[in-house]
């Protein structure tokens, strides 16, 4: 169940007397494991090249594999809280298992780091304990993002919404339906589907189009069931646009995909490094060093995962380069002080962070969130089945 990041020990080769902290990855390794690795590669190359800030402790990097599943995620959480060396926890790409364990997070303290994750509430506790910080996109605002997306690019009006059956899904659903509200669109229906959805449920889903007015689709999955519905689409008589949220990137996607799907307008929403305009960059350069057999030049899958991990690292260590010598709940209690007073700037991939985190009330929404809607962009598969943006958020 466990997986050290014995890379990045090697790498660092302090002293084997220096005490020992650790970061744990509670993530589906399982079912999608490009989008868990992809964070485990931002989070050990973060810190290798920042490993002046560790002073003289060395971090072991620790999967917890949960699977999709919101108690094998408590019990992982249990693990780390239990752990007095436990300096963090990354989430991966599913909210319901953060969702549903968002009290025991806080109420135990635990620094829980959120590099993909989307469901907007998953930030806002309902006290002032909130332990919980996000370097990724925030559901709050990708809903009028999607709307925004659909109508400008493809002059929409009346999008139909295919919605996964959980936590996350009814989420969009709310943010969505407040932005087409907002932005006078009307929706030309919903279809909600379950995780390994059946044929017959495709079926319904292409039934409940083709009965529709629409002239677009907003698109909110995973990769396992998005694939099988784009394919089924791409082979109907619909010639629909889709706007999907970044669910889709968690997986092997686009590999299956049929070469008739691979070509059908797809457009979805990725934060705004793009890997592939950055082949230059250095600090890029020299995590594809550390890690060869995850890139592919400068290029890895489920590349947010990667880019949101690397940063939110470099955030943690510049708030806890002075505060590592505590344990326990006073260290993380230390960082997340720190990380809600950060001062410094944080050179990151995506930008440079200013005070990315403030303290939160529940009047103040917005103050666990590092990024907001203007470092959204839009992002398509290129024949290689990369990652490649699109200029402008709505171009």
């Amino acid at each position: 169940m466990r997986l050290v990041g014995i890379l990045l020990i090697c790498f660092l080769g302090f002293s084997a007397h220096a005490e020992k902290l650790k970061i744990y990855i509670d993530a589906d390794f399982s079912n999608y494991y490009e989008s868990s690795r992809s964070i485990e590669v931002g989070i050990l190359s973060s810190l290798h090249i920042n490993k002046h800030k560790l002073s003289n402790n060395t971090i072991e990097v620790i999967r917890l594999d949960h699977r999709g599943n919101n108690r094998r995620s408590l019990k992982n959480l249990k693990i780390a809280a239990a752990e007095p060396n436990t300096l963090a926890v990354f989430c991966g790409m599913h909210s319901p298992p953060v969702l549903a364990n968002q009290k025991f997070i806080n109420d135990n303290k635990i620094l829980l780091l959120n590099p993909w994750a989307a469901a907007a509430p998953i930030t806002r506790s309902q006290s002032d304990e909130n332990y919980i910080f996000r370097l990724s996109l925030d559901d709050s605002t990708v809903g009028k993002f999607l709307i925004q997306s659909v109508a400008n690019v493809h002059s929409a009006k009346k999008p139909y919404f295919l919605l996964e059956d959980t936590a996350w899904g009814k989420n969009n659903w709310k943010t969505l339906s407040a932005a087409t509200n907002q932005l006078n669109i009307g929706n030309s229906g919903v279809s909600w589907f379950k995780w390994n959805l059946s044929d017959h449920a495709i079926n319904e889903i292409l039934l409940n189009l083709k009965q529709s007015d629409a002239d677009s689709i907003i698109l909110v999955g995973n990769a396992n069931e998005s694939s099988k519905i784009v394919n089924a689409i791409s082979e109907s008589k619909l010639n629909l646009p889709i706007v999907s949220h970044w669910g889709i990137t968690g997986g092997d996607f686009y590999k299956s995909l049929t070469p008739k799907a691979q070509n059908y307008p797809l457009l979805f929403i990725q934060s705004s490094f793009d890997l592939s305009k950055n082949i230059n960059n250095k600090t890029l350069q020299n995590c594809a060093k550390l890690f060869p057999n995850d890139f592919d030049g400068t290029y890895i899958k489920a590349p947010s995962g990667f880019v949101h991990a690397y940063d939110l690292t470099s955030l943690l260590l510049e708030a806890g380069k002075d505060q590592l010598d505590k344990r326990r709940v006073d260290l993380r209690e230390a960082i997340k002080i720190q990380l809600e007073q950060m001062n410094s700037p944080v050179h990151g991939l995506l930008k440079k962070y200013q005070a990315p985190f403030s303290p939160y009330t529940i009047n103040t929404p917005f103050s666990h969130e590092a990024l907001r809607i203007s470092d959204y962009r839009l992002a398509f598969y290129n024949e290689k089945g990369q990652i490649n943006h699109r200029n402008t958020p709505h171009d």
